[in-house]
């Protein structure tokens, strides 16, 4: 029963320990399927979050002024006999003016029609925080309410206590509770997760948390409510490299005196710092086997494009094709109207038929221009405080400038006409 146990309690001790981001992942009943996702956000559920979890927070790239907006996302299943098998899809994913993820659909294919399954509503305050998620499911020609997660948080944005519900026909039960403690970082150190015994909130979760100076999460303790007192049951140790990515973490399970080696899950990252590859292995008594691998490729953006998943066949090396999962997007602009008046950074003239100077009262490190795609036209790393740019060979419209003076990165349009 322990064993049993313990995995459903690795899914989830995925989806806490790497969901250190603005959004907290929901957390659904039925958890039942891990997948790690990329962005940061490692979400462990069967239905469409396994995808959408880095959707509820769009990725910004390294140029401010752009969001990546996803339109639909579809995933592959690998057939042994007739390869590549289209098997779900995300779509009507639709976003507020802040670019908050309000509603998808996620569709399963049944070989001739797309079939609905789940339907995830997410709102939000003034400070673009995530406050209630809703999860429905299709059921006779209508969507039910299966679940709900609502968020609290302090006048610092933080998150504070979060309650689960889960919904039957027309109406919503209690289900469980979270509540959560900060240092003066704003590191979560301490949580501790209650259930509804019908009338009352009972303990049955205890979490701490240990960071390093870098504010990276070093050290976490998972505890169960037993005979009135906290038992071990599982702790997780983080490394990461120079850049602070994330590049080993290592869970183990207590066997009743002595911490023991139960999974560990290794990350590779690109150069610029985007996660490449997330390998899950497990301890086979002397040595770790390789359980499952994630391959991600991204766009000249940063952007992530596609999802590979390989899950080795035991107990033999070799492994075979999982699913296939590709992002398809589009990239708005937010921009502001002009550039930093405190660095007294100016473009004249602005509009411009082409040829226009940039002016800085400080030293200025590089200056980046983008059109609206994304896709950079111009770059200057020698740029101190003036520079005279020749645009004419761009078509009219809108390109974005990007400045960076070293400690800061300003963002602006300019206009061609």
């Amino acid at each position: 029963m322990k064993k049993a146990v313990l995995f459903f309690a690795v899914l989830a001790l995925s989806t806490a320990v790497f969901a250190q981001t603005k959004y907290p992942t929901p957390n659904l009943k039925g958890n039942g399927h891990c997948c790690i996702d990329p962005s940061g956000m490692k979400v462990s559920t069967f239905h469409s979050e396994i995808n959408l979890g880095q959707a509820i927070e769009p990725k910004r790239s390294e140029q401010p002024s752009f969001y990546q907006e996803y339109d639909s996302i579809y995933t592959w299943g690998w057939d042994t006999i007739v390869g590549w098998k289209v098997t779900k899809r995300d779509i009507n994913m639709v976003y507020d003016a802040s670019h908050n993820l309000t509603n998808s659909i996620e569709q399963g294919w049944n070989g001739s029609v797309w079939v609905n399954y789940w339907q995830n509503l997410y709102t939000y305050d003034s400070k673009n925080n995530l406050t209630t998620y809703i999860l429905k499911n299709w059921s006779a020609n209508h969507w039910e309410n299966y679940a709900e997660n609502e968020y609290f948080y302090n006048v610092n944005n933080i998150l504070t206590e979060e309650h689960q519900r889960n919904g039957f026909d027309t109406s919503w039960y209690m289900y469980s509770k979270n509540l959560y403690n900060y240092d003066n970082n704003n590191n979560l150190v301490y949580k501790v997760e209650q259930s509804w015994n019908d009338s009352i909130w009972v303990d049955s979760w205890h979490y701490t948390y240990t960071y390093n100076a870098n504010n990276n999460r070093l050290n976490e303790v998972w505890q169960m409510r037993q005979d009135s007192a906290w038992t071990n049951y599982l702790q997780a140790i983080y490394s990461y490299d120079l850049n602070n990515n994330l590049t080993l973490l290592q869970q183990q399970e207590w066997n009743d005196s002595i911490w023991g080696n139960h999974f560990q899950f290794l990350s590779t990252y690109d150069q610029n710092n985007n996660e490449t590859s997330w390998t899950w292995q497990a301890w086979e008594g002397t040595t770790w086997r390789n359980i499952r691998e994630d391959i991600y490729t991204y766009d000249a953006n940063n952007f992530k494009e596609s999802d590979v998943t390989n899950v080795w066949s035991s107990p033999v090396s070799d492994f075979i094709k999982y699913d296939s999962t590709h992002y398809y997007f589009r990239t708005n602009v937010g921009i502001n109207e002009m550039m930093s008046q405190d660095e007294g950074i100016t473009v004249f003239p602005n509009p411009t038929s082409g040829k226009f100077v940039i002016n800085s009262n400080s030293p200025v490190r590089a200056i980046e221009i983008y059109n609206l795609i994304g896709k950079r036209i111009y770059s200057d790393n020698k740029f101190n405080q003036q520079a005279s740019i020749d645009l004419s060979a761009q078509a009219k419209g809108i390109y974005l400038v990007k400045i960076n003076s070293g400690a800061k990165i300003y963002c602006g349009k300019i206009m061609l006409q």
